[in-house]
């Protein structure tokens, strides 16, 4: 179904100085793992992300030393990749929950949409720097499936690949609607592009939670949020409602997890991290956290979407609910924080 030389790897990420090597090894990998695939390098930022405004300000001999810094990295960087590209500088915005986190959402936007403008291929495989899969193609046996379940998509030529982490059950813990994780995309090219034709986030938006309250129903980790939408919904509702689906209002709108796993059963695949060989090294320890299970979609319970359907599938859910009711509403209740910290999460594992 899928041959090296229709694919690209779009690999995109920061690269510096201090970076270079660890970026040169992961290009080696890819070359490695997908012979015969076209690789190509978006830079969000080379050496230093420096607006041209805040430039104005150095002394000409340390602008010149930047330049000659990134020069070297971008020559470095080009000699092993197909392509290489670099987006356009692109301001933080406010913290996506009420935190100090940088908000990279429009940086990466434009340097994904960058990446894309030169892919050629059929097939595309848009990936974070920081990852890795190391056989993409095994996703064959998804597409087989959906096709056995005469699945037809309603938003793409063909359904696009997402990663489990973080791609969240709209019934549980953060119950947000469209929330399908921003890791990795794997399908054509056409589709992908679809997907990341969005507008930078406005700052409006990446502030609503400072002007406006949370809705009455929020709990208290949807109440963490500052933005009106993650960068997940940001793409995914924008392209879902320009197709017919309900339209987003708010990061947790009640009443949309049917039609959000709508959106997911026809339209997308929940990889299946272990039969693809995807690794992430930042976030290894969520493969294990206990959270994980009731905040993320897997391959297994997607493919029980696609088979049953959605409303099946929420049937399935009665006892994480009831579990998530006691850890959300008794956990702030207990009195010593050695247990307030411990004894939730504890009994969840030892129920799962």
């Amino acid at each position: 179904m899928f041959a090296l030389n229709e694919l690209t790897i779009l690999v995109h990420g920061p690269v510096t100085a201090g970076n270079l090597e660890e970026v040169l090894k992961s290009i080696e990998m890819w070359r490695e793992a997908y012979p015969g695939a076209y690789l190509h390098f978006a830079a969000s930022m080379i050496e230093r992300d420096v607006s041209a405004i805040e430039m104005q300000f150095w002394q000409q001999q340390h602008v010149s030393e930047l330049e000659k810094r990134r020069k070297l990295v971008i020559d470095q960087v080009s000699q092993a990749v197909d392509h290489f590209s670099v987006a356009d500088y692109q301001a933080p915005i406010a913290p996506l929950k009420f935190d100090d986190k940088v908000n990279n959402t429009n940086k990466m936007i434009a340097t994904v949409k960058v990446g894309l403008e030169n892919v050629s291929t059929k097939f595309c495989l848009r990936i974070r720097s920081d990852m890795m899969v190391a056989n993409i193609l095994a996703c064959e046996e998804d597409y087989k499936f959906l096709a056995q379940q005469a699945v037809v998509p309603d938003l793409f030529n063909q359904q696009v690949v997402v990663a489990p982490f973080f791609t969240l059950n709209p019934f549980l813990l953060e119950r947000l609607p469209y929330h399908f994780s921003d890791w990795l995309n794997f399908g054509q090219t056409a589709d992908i592009r679809k997907l990341w034709d969005v507008s930078p986030v406005s700052e409006i938006d990446a502030r609503h939670y400072q002007m406006y309250p949370h809705a009455s129903h929020s709990n208290v980790l949807e109440r963490e949020f500052r933005s009106r939408f993650t960068p997940e919904q940001h793409l995914v509702s924008r392209i879902a409602s320009h197709n017919g689906y309900k339209k987003l209002d708010h990061h947790n709108e009640a009443g949309m997890e049917i039609e959000t796993l709508e959106v997911l059963r026809r339209n997308f695949i929940v990889l299946d991290h272990q039969r693809t060989g995807m690794t992430n090294p930042k976030y290894d320890r969520v493969k294990s956290m206990v959270q994980t299970r009731f905040q993320c979609l897997t391959n297994r319970d997607w493919r029980i979407i696609v088979a049953d359907g959605p409303a099946k599938f929420s049937e399935t859910l009665a006892w994480k609910k009831f579990v998530v009711w006691c850890y959300l509403n008794l956990k702030p209740k207990l009195a010593w924080s050695r247990l307030r910290r411990t004894l939730p999460m504890r009994l969840l594992w030892w129920i799962f």
